[in-house]
């Protein structure tokens, strides 16, 4: 355990470092014995999920190898199937990772794990397996109709070819953009061709080697560092005993050269005492550090903020409230409750109470289904209570040097 002098050496050692002035470095307290008992930790792990994309050659794109439009661009990213299938693909994987941000928050000394309390964990198997049905049929349509993706590739490819080649506008000299030599237009063409049926994903691949995965963790207190620690000494110990009678002459004379000393002995028990009587001390410094959990807190209340103000001005525009807009209003509160409740926002929890009993209401007039103006006051509460922290959170995404120093409890 580092003592409050090393914590603020190391405070000077980070900002020195880091080229940034000493009250920019933040130390971070994590609360960790809560965190454990509310939560645990998620890495996101996607593969294959890019396999229907590639990058695209200078012969295909026409761009000879003089040509001096190489200086500056790229050649960028060509599909290995219908556009359909990629777009589909390319949706999965992003709605993979937006699942578990639903549902979890990004604190910043877990990155790149993302902290999901238990009580959001079964909601959010329930998405990633209802996720993954759609991948499995996605993968069996594309299985289904690999032959003719692979008929289609040939003849886009083969239109590739021709472009590229009438786009070099000079006569044939047996070179083409890469500086290879073909014997004729039907060598480049082939080549075009067999390039990219080459890069295209095999069936057996597309069946076994797409595939989503998520790791689980969780962190591990002091106390149980050092019962690690202990455990291993435990068993290099019972090992050195297995073996004692062969060495009992050796470790005799090496017990004679490590033989502690009474001055030893004291010097051991002083430094244990000041150890412990600094560690208290940190601990009453630490104390007024930041926590994860207010990180988490400032997340939430601004994913509250952006659906607040969204519905606002839906209803401004619109002048009424709209069903899919009244839907995401009134599951904010349900959300609240799977995914805030650890950090006992009261405050929030009341002003989301007000919310819903406002589209709860029935208007004066008996023809609009629900009090406009109820619902507006309790959105402009909303806003002002939960505006702060997405100021805050804004505040931290732009700051370009963020340097923490991290004491766990």
């Amino acid at each position: 355990m580092q003592n409050l002098q090393t914590i603020e050496d190391r405070k000077k050692n980070v900002a020195l470092a880091a080229g940034i002035d000493l009250e920019k470095v933040h130390r971070v307290r994590l609360d960790i014995n809560k965190m454990l008992e509310a939560g645990l930790l998620v890495d996101v792990d996607l593969h294959g999920f890019s396999c229907l994309r590639a990058g695209v050659s200078w012969e295909e794109l026409g761009i000879n190898i003089e040509d001096d439009r190489r200086s500056r661009m790229s050649t960028g990213t060509k599909y290995l199937a219908p556009v359909k299938y990629v777009k589909k693909l390319t949706s999965l994987e992003v709605r993979f990772r937006q699942c578990l941000d639903r549902y979890s928050s990004d604190v910043m000394i877990f990155r790149p794990w993302r902290w999901l309390p238990f009580s959001a964990y079964d909601e959010w198997v329930a998405d990633w397996k209802t996720l993954i049905k759609e991948l499995e049929i996605l993968k069996a349509e594309i299985v289904a109709n690999y032959d003719n993706i692979q008929d289609e590739n040939r003849r886009y490819f083969e239109q590739v070819a021709r472009r590229a080649w009438k786009a070099y506008q000079l006569p044939y000299e047996g070179k083409a953009a890469g500086g290879r030599a073909f014997e004729d237009y039907q060598a480049f063409e082939d080549h075009i061709i067999d390039s990219a049926l080459a890069k295209t994903p095999r069936i057996e691949f597309i069946k076994e080697g797409i595939y989503p995965d998520y790791k689980t963790g969780y962190a591990i207190t002091p106390p149980e560092v050092f019962a690690l620690y202990a455990e291993e000494e435990k068993v290099q110990a019972e090992a050195s005993a297995a073996d004692a009678n062969a060495r009992l002459a050796w470790d005799a004379e090496r017990e004679k050269d490590l033989a502690l000393t009474e001055k030893q002995i004291f010097m051991k028990a002083k430094a244990a005492a000041v150890s412990q009587a600094e560690l208290e001390h940190a601990r009453a410094q630490l104390a007024s550090m930041t926590s994860p959990l207010q990180e988490v807190l400032l997340q939430f209340r601004t994913k509250i903020y952006e659906s607040v103000v969204g519905a606002a001005k839906s209803i401004q525009s619109n002048g009424h409230l709209r069903g899919k807009t009244a839907e995401m209003l009134a599951g904010m509160k349900g959300l609240y409750e799977t995914l805030a409740s650890v950090t006992e926002d009261t405050d929030l929890e009341t002003a989301l109470a007000s919310l819903q009993n406002a589209l709860d209401k029935a208007p004066a007039d008996g023809k609009n289904k629900y009090d406009i103006g109820a619902v507006e006051s309790a959105l402009t509460s909303l806003t002002s209570l939960t505006q702060s922290a997405a100021d805050d959170l804004a505040r931290a995404a732009v700051q370009t040097t963020r340097a923490s120093v991290l004491e766990l409890d």
